[in-house]
Formats: structure tokens, C-alpha cells, sequence
């Protein structure tokens, strides 16, 4: 089975290498989440990432094996 990963912080500037590397290992990106709930919405959506703004939120509903946390 495929590690499921969310992407906290999906807006920063380091994201789509995260997004480039586990795609490559075969991990699943089950969600993302960020302090800027517009523009992670559309970073996500581009993306095709299903995005909760609330990281406690994403963490709860997406119960993923591992959280990629990125700062502003």
C-alpha cells in the first residue's frame, strides 16, 4: 500500500519539489492544508489535492502516514 502524505503549508515555494519527490516514490498526497485558505485552495486544486484549511482538520479527517509541514 501506497504511504499516504499530506502537505501542510501546500503555498510554499518548496512544495512542488515534495509534490515532484513523492510522486516519483509512489506516495499518495491525500490532502493539504495552509494558513492562506485562498491561495492553498488553488494550489491544491491545481494539483488535484483535496485541501481542508484547518491543518487539525486535515489531520483528522485524512489520517495520513506522514505530514510534509512547511513554514510560511
Amino acid at each position: 500500500m501506497a504511504l499516504a502524505v499530506v502537505i501542510v503549508g501546500i503555498t510554499h515555494w518548496h512544495a512542488p519539489r515534495y509534490l515532484r519527490m513523492l510522486a516519483g516514490r509512489g506516495a499518495r498526497v491525500v490532502g493539504a492544508s495552509d494558513a492562506d485558505a485562498a491561495a492553498g485552495a488553488g494550489v491544491a486544486a491545481r494539483e488535484g489535492i483535496p485541501f481542508l484549511p484547518d491543518t487539525a482538520a486535515l489531520l483528522r479527517t485524512a489520517r495520513p502516514d506522514l505530514a510534509v509541514v512547511l513554514p510560511r
